[in-house]
């Protein structure tokens, strides 16, 4: 883990070019605030890219999510839960823009690191496992598909509750 005020340096140079990023100027006084406020910081971030994304902006939102990887990655590591999330949704960005064979790529890599994170039954390996299955339907790899439909649903029925809006079909 890396020190909490080089965990912001690193966050600022990652982010310091970018039009759309403001890096904070203010460092937290202890390794705890420092990781709250970078995790913070990168989610409010984050945001603003889903809603670029959301927005039809696939390429602006591509570009945030790049820099927030590679500043999470830098700050909290690969495996963090921060970092797959961010991942996720970059993911999600390819899918959009069609392209299916990226997409499966970060979602498969992401999937992996989730599952040996966080285990089979985490809400972001669920996540992943979902994202992944609907890249396989798009792809009409129909069967796949379906066989990762239905076991991601049995475990999020297991995880989460049969009434959990994520469980009802």
């Amino acid at each position: 883990m890396i020190h909490a005020p080089t965990r912001w340096l690193i966050i600022g140079v990652l982010l310091a070019t970018s039009t759309i990023l403001n890096v904070p100027a203010a460092i937290a006084s202890t390794e705890a605030d420092a990781d709250a406020e970078s995790r913070k910081y990168l989610k409010q971030r984050a945001d603003k890219a889903r809603h670029a994304m959301l927005a039809g902006h696939y390429d602006e939102a591509g570009t945030v999510y790049d820099e927030l990887i590679a500043a999470s990655t830098a700050a909290f590591g690969p495996a963090d839960e921060l970092t797959l999330y961010l991942q996720r949704f970059r993911a999600n960005v390819y899918f959009r823009l069609g392209d299916l064979a990226e997409a499966e790529s970060m979602t498969r890599s992401g999937l992996a690191l989730s599952i040996d994170g966080s285990g089979e039954a985490s809400v972001e390996t669920l996540h992943y496992k979902n994202n992944l299955a609907t890249i396989f339907q798009a792809q009409e790899r129909f069967d796949e598909a379906a066989e990762l439909f239905a076991s991601t649903i049995e475990l999020c029925r297991e995880v989460l509750g049969a009434g959990h809006p994520d469980t009802l079909i």
